[in-house]
């Protein structure tokens, strides 16, 4: 609900930045129907049939909130959506601002890329040349309704996501089970401590105790802070948390990534933590 908040709040405080009058100008005519032309309608004809479908959809808004979706399905009705948004096809006497502007822009992977800009949820912006034109919607709920279902979508989207991935007890503080290739069947998994004293920093080894694989090795590894299975879009995984050090200084902090592939256990750096 935050990302709701956040993103319904900040398009409501823009629209008060923006003056036009409250009667449209000119008469109401559809987005497909304003930007009709041969290339907005090879790519409306695309999409609608399915033939030529948008590989991503990177969704901005001006205060810093931005999502990139892939899931083609709901690719093609946002598209839907905002191709049916109501606009006047005369210019409002509005006044630009960069600082209030809501972009959809839908890319396919040959480079070619289609952005709709709207300026708060009252107005579809237009760019010719240097200037920047604003038409009012006919109804700002209707952009009300687009947003609404977008963000229903993501945080349908967040719920998922955290309910595939989940914290692992270590049983016995040593074993765990653990479906690692995602055939619906979890193998036994160990972790082994080595204490090496005041010679060497220690160490903790990662086993597939079912069944034979190269271990792999947390270097310098003190003991395991958090343990979590987790689920991407190149299978399941393991996230690592865990100290490390010497001897006399180990409570510093740091993860890893580690999936069984082909039946051998790998590790990953962590990107982006």
């Amino acid at each position: 609900m935050k990302r709701a908040a956040a993103l319904l709040i900040s398009l409501l405080a823009a629209a008060a930045v923006l003056t036009g009058c409250s009667l449209l100008p000119g008469r109401t005519v559809t987005l497909a129907e304003f930007l009709s032309g041969e290339e907005f309608d090879a790519l409306d004809a695309g999409i609608t049939s399915g033939a030529d479908m948008p590989d991503e959809l990177f969704f901005f808004v001006a205060n810093g909130n931005s999502e990139t979706l892939d899931d083609q399905s709901f690719i093609a009705a946002t598209w839907r959506s905002l191709t049916a948004l109501e606009i006047s096809d005369k210019a409002a006497k509005a006044t630009p601002t960069d600082a209030n502007n809501i972009a959809f822009t839908f890319s396919w992977k040959d480079g070619r890329h289609y952005t709709f800009d709207f300026q708060t949820s009252d107005y579809f912006a237009l760019t010719e040349g240097d200037s920047v034109r604003l038409y009012e919607l006919r109804d700002s709920s209707q952009m009300g309704a687009l947003l609404t279902s977008l963000i229903s979508y993501l945080d349908e989207r967040d719920a998922q996501k955290e309910a595939n991935s989940g914290t692992i007890d270590l049983l016995n503080g040593a074993t765990f089970s653990w479906d690692g290739n995602g055939d619906g069947v979890d193998e036994t998994y160990a972790f082994k401590y080595y204490d090496n004293g005041d010679e060497a920093p220690n160490a903790i080894e990662l086993s597939l105790v079912s069944e034979w694989s190269e271990s792999v090795w947390l270097d310098g590894a003190y003991s395991i802070t958090e343990l979590r299975s987790e689920q991407d879009d190149w299978g399941p995984y393991l996230y690592i948390k865990y100290t490390y050090g010497d001897y006399w200084s180990h409570d510093a902090e740091a993860d890893t990534v580690v999936r069984l592939e082909d039946g051998i256990l790998v590790s990953y750096p962590v990107v982006g933590e």
